[in-house]
């Protein structure tokens, strides 16, 4: 599942109040912004990021019963202001932020949802999120056992219509440009892929690999429309691009890491990231390094085409590349209590 990102942007509030827009720190050079905010004594802090612009810094406690204190930016994050939200968070508080304007936090007592960049909330639903998933389970079919595993096709928690003809444990999914649904999985060294137009499937010619992936992602290009599949391994990463009913490769490349995360950064280019710096694979094969952070816990693309990323070992951060392609600038913001 691919979900709706928590992430976030950073300032400084430095002796001004509350109310008062918080700067940020004049000591912090060029691609990076941290921000220290007053916390009311919260040492936890959630982010989360719609766009380039706009983010939001939520601090809560550990137990998640003290006041929390709720902040947005919208000037990527050279500026904070604090927004008037005393909801009763429980200690699994987060929060999803939807573009410019849209924002929920699961509290307490439920989701609190605002459509006005937080200025006011009223109950709400968790975030929808259309796109497909490749996911398991599927209730049992005819003829198969009540018991057995099958993976498919799911938007939220509920299986779409009629399943493909494959049922890998690594597969993906993907809707191209023309509004077709694309899936792959592997099994062994053999990708089985198949493409659903006018509410049938239609199986691909199979692709024969040395080695059977540890992973399968499938990505649309933002500028073309086109499906390109990433085949992770213990070497790298392949990709191959969908081009009329075959899939016919672009390059590979050994980051000298195992690849996680996968984001179609448009003209082409996959963004590829892990335990080592992340970097780009190039429409022609070529690789290219990004200066974004080690150890990446998620990688994906924002509505507004920013590459938006999170560390494991910078809990507290988020980078962001706006751009399109391999040309962006990377900038490391980064939040915390004063």
């Amino acid at each position: 599942m691919r979900r709706v990102l928590a992430l976030a942007l950073t300032a400084l509030l430095a002796g001004c109040s509350a109310e008062a827009p918080a700067r940020t720190d004049p000591s912090a050079h060029r691609g990076e912004r941290h921000s220290a905010l007053p916390a009311e004594g919260n040492d936890r802090v959630e982010l989360a990021f719609g766009d380039a612009r706009t983010g939001y810094a939520l601090f809560l406690g550990r137990k998640g019963t003290e006041k929390s204190v709720l902040y947005t930016t919208t000037d990527g994050g050279t500026t904070w202001r604090r927004l008037p939200f005393d909801a009763p968070l429980g200690p699994h508080a987060t929060m999803w932020a939807q573009g410019a304007r849209g924002l929920t936090v699961l509290a307490r007592n439920g989701y609190r949802t605002s459509d006005d960049g937080g200025a006011t909330f009223r109950d709400g639903d968790p975030p929808a999120d259309d796109r497909p998933q490749w996911s398991c389970c599927l209730a049992a079919d005819a003829g198969r056992d009540a018991g057995e595993r099958r993976y498919g096709v799911f938007r939220g928690e509920e299986p779409v219509g009629r399943q493909p003809p494959l049922s890998a444990d690594n597969g993906a999914v993907a809707v191209d440009g023309r509004g077709r649904t694309v899936v792959a999985g592997a099994d062994s060294t053999t990708v089985v892929s198949a493409v659903q137009e006018n509410g049938a499937w239609r199986t691909l010619p199979e692709l024969t690999v040395e080695d059977r992936p540890a992973a399968v992602w499938l990505r649309t290009d933002p500028d073309s429309g086109e499906v390109l599949m990433a085949l992770g391994r213990d070497g790298g990463v392949t990709v191959h691009a969908l081009r009329g009913d075959a899939w016919r490769p672009v390059g590979e490349k050994d980051p000298g890491y195992r690849v996680g995360h996968v984001a179609a950064a448009g003209k082409g280019v996959l963004a590829l990231a892990g335990e080592g710096t992340p970097g780009y694979l190039l429409a022609d094969g070529t690789w290219r390094a990004a200066p974004g952070p080690e150890h990446v816990a998620l990688i994906d693309r924002l509505a507004d085409g920013t590459l938006v990323a999170t560390s494991e070992s910078v809990p507290n951060a988020v980078w962001l590349a706006p751009g399109t392609g391999a040309e962006r600038s990377w900038v490391e913001i980064s939040v915390s209590p004063a």
